[in-house]
């Protein structure tokens, strides 16, 4: 595996009665199915164009990271789906897109006008995001840096053809994020990000019949995470990654697990993906974080 390359590793839900049907009794593998079936966990419908993040492996989402290159490294080792780097809703708000014949690429560019309301004459050409479509049409997860529901639909609705979801990133602690009030800065206003998700869902869904998605960090108590959560899921989000730290922790100190199954067990309750994010630098260390949850209440882990 190269170094610097992020994964999420995810397992399947594995009902009981595959287990042990080989060992069953006349009888009892229907008492199981039934059993099972009653269980069951439930999941959110998969928008047509859009993915299921279970049983994947991805290209963790970052926010200074994951541009065309490192994408298409991580497609080439293995990875099933790719998040670009965070995106900010103002630097996508007025580019245009095209394909470039050369490079067989799809561009979302502007001239650069340094603050001023109209470019300069002399203004040299931006390219705000790329993509390879031959290679990332149904693996690529645009992910936005926004804190208001218009622009983020506004944004969205740019790349939505393009691209496979669409994940608001509520946990990046930079101030490059949070200055403007994204990043782990909608934390402090749920209300907000609440109404941005669920923009997203009335009005990129059903157009482009894409999933969207949701980052976020621990809170200061489980029960005020726990509380998100529920809001969050309730907005009609496909998956939700939780970041293991909170929002003043950094990579060098120790991620945080212990609210991990309560959050995972809340977005099963609601059919929702939940995605671990934290700790986990490789493929070989994802299996004791899973166990530490149990096998199956996670659906996937990646290094924060």
């Amino acid at each position: 595996m190269p170094p610097g390359i992020e994964f999420i590793q995810a397992t399947y839900h594995c009902p009981k009665w595959q287990k042990d049907v080989n060992s069953c009794q006349p009888g009892m593998l229907t008492q199981i199915i039934r059993r099972t079936m009653a269980t069951e966990v439930k999941r959110v419908p998969i928008p047509r164009r859009g993915v299921d993040y279970r049983g994947k492996v991805v290209l963790a989402p970052m926010v200074r990271s994951g541009e065309l290159p490192s994408r298409l490294l991580a497609l080439k080792y293995g990875a099933d789906l790719v998040w670009g780097p965070e995106t900010v809703d103002y630097s996508m708000i007025g580019t245009s897109r095209r394909f470039d014949e050369d490079s067989r690429t799809i561009e979302w560019y502007r001239l650069s006008s340094h603050g001023q309301k109209d470019p300069p004459p002399d203004a040299k050409e931006s390219i705000i995001y790329r993509m390879l479509p031959e290679v990332e049409k149904d693996k690529l997860i645009f992910q936005i840096g926004t804190s208001d529901p218009d622009r983020a639909v506004a944004a969205a609705r740019l790349v939505a053809a393009d691209v496979a979801g669409i994940d608001v990133n509520a946990g990046c602690p930079k101030p490059f994020s949070t200055s403007g009030g994204m990043g782990a800065a909608l934390l402090k206003t749920p209300d907000k990000l609440c109404a941005i998700l669920e923009a997203l869902v009335k009005n990129i869904t059903p157009e482009f019949e894409i999933g969207i998605s949701v980052k976020i960090r621990l809170l200061d108590t489980a029960a005020e995470t726990e509380a998100l959560v529920r809001r969050l899921c309730a907005t009609g989000i496909t998956g939700l990654t939780i970041h293991c730290r909170t929002t003043p922790m950094r990579p060098r100190e120790r991620a945080i697990r212990g609210q991990l199954r309560m959050i995972a067990e809340v977005c099963h309750e609601y059919g929702v993906a939940c995605l671990m994010n934290g700790d986990v630098e490789n493929r070989d260390q994802r299996s004791p974080a899973r166990q530490r949850v149990r096998c199956g209440r996670c659906d996937d882990c990646s290094r924060g």
